[in-house]
Parts: C-alpha cells; sequence; structure tokens
C-alpha cells in the first residue's frame, strides 16, 4: 500500500513525462497481484500490517485507483473491479477503513467509465460473415443481448470456426463467449480451473479409504467422500455432488434415519497455520459451520456452500443407501464460484451398479 501511495506521488510530481520510479514502483506491486481465475485478481498485502489497517481488499483498491490514474488500459482494472465488489457484505466491506477505499477505487472506476446511454450496436460474425447485429438502443442501460448458433449446424458447415464481435464505438464492452455440449456421462473427463474435485464411494469398514466402491447391494450403507483442492482464495462456492439414481442421501436430523450409523463421516478443512484438521461429523458443530454455512440433502444430490474458502485440502462425507437395483450414471460432481462460474471444476463421469438381494 504504501508503494501504491508513493507511486501517485511520483506521477503527480513528474506528470511532463512518464515517471519511471512511479512505473518500477506499480511493478513491485503487481508481482504481488493474485489472479483468482480469469476475471478476477486482487493485491495480496505482505503479511504483520494489519496493525496499520493494511488489507488485501484496501491495497487492492489502491492499486485498482493507481492503475486508472496511471495506465487507464491496464487489462487487470476489471479484474481488481471484480474482487472489490464480490467481496462486500451487507453493503459495506468489514470496516471503516477497508470500505472507504473500496468506494474511492469504485467512484474512480465509474468516473473513468461513465454510464453512457447513447445507441449502440455490436455485430455477431460467423467465419468472417454477419451473422447478427445486436442492439442496445440505450446504450449502457440496455441490458445484455445474445446470438446462439447450434453446435448441429456449425458441425455440417467443419469443425473449425471464428467467432467475431464487432463494436460501433470505442468504449468497453462485456461479452462472454460460451460452448454449450451434451456428453454421455461415461465420456466425460475432469476439468481444474481453480479448484480440483474428487469424489469416491467406500464400505463403511474400509477407515482407510482402500477400496472405492463402483457397486453396493440393495439395503447397503455406504460413504461418498469428497476431496476437493483449493489452491487460491475463493468467495461464495457451491459444491455439489449428484448421486446415481440407485442411491439415496441419508439425512441424520430425520428420526426414520438409521441414527445408528451418524457420527461414522467426518468432515476435514485447513486450518489457520496450514495444516488441516479432522473432526467426526458430531464433533464438528461449532467449527465445520464457518466452512459450509449451508447444506442441503436432496433427492438427486448434496449440496454445499460456502461464504470463503481459504486455500488448502478440504474433505466432506455423507452416508448414502442403495434403494434401487441397475445400472446407474454418477453425473461428475461440481464445484464452482456462485457469481464467478468461469472458476469451477468437475470430476469424470462414472457408472455405478445396485445389486438386488
Amino acid at each position: 500500500f504504501g508503494k501504491t501511495f508513493l507511486a501517485m506521488a511520483y506521477a503527480n510530481l513528474e506528470q511532463s513525462s512518464t515517471s519511471i520510479k512511479s512505473s518500477t514502483l506499480l511493478g513491485e506491486v503487481k508481482n504481488k497481484v493474485t489472479y483468482l481465475n480469469p476475471t478476477t485478481a486482487y493485491v495480496k498485502e505482505d503479511e504483520g500490517y494489519g496493525w496499520m489497517m493494511s488489507t488485501d481488499i484496501r491495497s487492492t483498491s489502491l492499486y485498482l485507483q493507481a492503475l486508472l490514474r496511471l495506465d487507464p488500459k491496464h487489462a487487470d482494472i476489471e479484474k481488481l473491479v471484480r474482487y472489490i465488489v464480490e467481496h462486500r457484505k451487507d453493503g459495506y466491506w468489514e470496516t471503516t477503513q477497508n470500505t472507504a477505499m473500496a468506494l474511492l477505487g469504485l467512484v474512480n472506476y465509474v468516473r473513468a467509465n461513465p454510464v453512457d446511454e447513447q445507441a449502440a450496436a455490436v455485430g455477431v460474425f460467423l467465419d468472417n460473415k454477419l451473422s447478427e447485429t445486436l442492439q442496445f438502443p440505450k446504450g449502457d442501460i440496455s441490458g445484455q443481448s445474445s446470438k446462439t448458433f447450434q453446435l448441429s449446424d456449425l458441425i455440417k458447415k467443419g469443425l473449425l470456426h471464428q467467432v467475431g464481435l464487432e463494436k460501433d464505438s470505442d468504449k468497453r464492452w462485456f461479452y462472454d463467449v460460451t460452448l454449450k455440449t451434451y456428453k454421455d456421462t461415461s465420456d466425460i473427463q475432469p476439468f481444474d480451473n481453480g479448484f480440483t474435485i474428487i469424489s469416491e464411494v467406500f464400505a463403511l469398514d474400509d477407515k482407510k479409504n482402500a477400496r472405492p466402491l463402483s457397486e453396493a447391494t440393495v439395503g447397503d450403507n455406504v460413504r461418498v467422500r469428497l476431496k476437493l483442492l483449493v489452491p487460491k482464495k475463493h468467495t461464495y462456492v457451491a459444491l455439489e455432488h449428484h448421486l446415481p439414481a440407485g442411491l439415496e442421501a441419508v439425512d441424520f436430523t430425520l428420526n426414520t434415519s438409521p441414527q445408528q450409523l451418524a457420527g461414522q463421516t467426518q468432515q476435514c478443512a485447513p486450518t489457520y497455520w496450514g495444516g488441516q484438521r479432522c473432526l467426526a461429523d458430531w464433533e464438528y458443530g461449532w467449527w465445520w459451520e464457518n466452512v459450509w454455512k449451508h447444506i442441503e440433502q436432496r433427492d438427486d444430490r448434496v449440496f454445499l456452500f460456502s461464504e470463503n474458502l481459504e486455500p488448502g485440502v478440504y474433505e466432506y462425507e455423507f452416508m448414502a443407501t442403495a434403494i434401487t437395483p441397475g445400472n446407474f450414471h454418477v453425473p461428475p460432481a461440481r464445484v464452482y464460484e456462485f457469481y464467478n462460474p468461469l472458476a469451477n471444476a468437475h470430476n469424470e463421469g462414472k457408472m455405478f451398479k445396485v445389486l438386488a438381494r
């Protein structure tokens, strides 16, 4: 934060030319930038400066202000804005110092990018041919517009295509180009983009998790284990484990559930000191609730939600019962940031067999 303040001061003193001192200082600050995903970044403040009211939010906002003044076309600007906006809680940013700095950064961004209500248009090109012109009659306040190309139509014309966008102004636009496909479950391979997730099923007596199961018999209770690797800090994270149709999650809050099985699963999360702590499910009430704020056991999946995941390894286990015989597809377990789905991961698709007694 001190280098950022000093960089802006040097720029004010040396306005006639590019300030070498200012550029050098900003370069040193950039080395502290952590990229959570392609659209979000923040400045990681050095440890030990908390007593000076310095935090990641405060330093990120200061760096944003410096870039807006000294390098207004820098590619990190929108990434820093996204991080600041995502970390607002109940209308503010934890402390008055954080809130003041965050608002200053956002105000400077808005001033540099004022709302434009002039009509605009964006041409959508496919293979260098205009396919459609998207109209925005009220400019920035028009809302989003989109064009969809059916994959079945594209395949008829070849396997390689080029999509292009052409706008009729030099102001900033925000766009997403996405590809949505549907595959057979068994053809889906693991995918990591900000997380890594592993999902396996074990027998209750397999305490060392040595023999993953691919089948069970009707009436069997099994233990489903999720392992989540988080290399960088993420916020508002959803984790979903999709169940094969032959299994049903056991909800121990119901009196009709086999209560004698309660306490045979454990949950693990990183500690403040960088290690990992694991507790049985009956022990973790006061501790684990700080990780997964919301847990749902639905008919087809178990859903977890966390407001904040620090770097480390997380493990979550739940019990399931085999109820219906047959061969079943197991959709991949997946994890994603709720408000930034680009940060996501899933494991491979599987098959699970339930045998009749």
